[in-house]
């Protein structure tokens, strides 16, 4: 079975719950992570097992990714990069 690969793009509290979610899932496989703060980002990845610390951008370009988790600020969220447009965006904001 091929697994859906994630790559996560904001490594703040929030995306605790998230990845305790994904992990529940088979079909998942969270490959990487980044934020703006790298050594957020890898302690995230050291705490949830995720093989690599990458920057946003380079998430977003990664051919093997098949889909984001964007858990940027609502203020950023369509924002991150004009390359995401091949990602389905969901935001939320209040």
């Amino acid at each position: 079975m091929h697994k859906f690969r994630v790559g996560l793009i904001g490594t703040g509290v929030i995306s605790d719950i998230y990845l305790k979610t994904c992990q529940k899932f088979d079909i998942l496989d969270v490959v990487a992570c980044g934020s703006l703060d790298v050594a957020e980002s890898r302690g995230k990845a050291e705490k949830c097992n995720i093989p690599r610390v990458c920057s946003p951008e380079e998430i977003i370009a990664d051919p093997e990714i098949d889909g984001v988790l964007n858990l940027t600020i609502p203020t950023r969220i369509f924002t991150t990069s004009p390359a995401a447009d091949r990602f389905l965006t969901w935001g939320i904001s209040t």
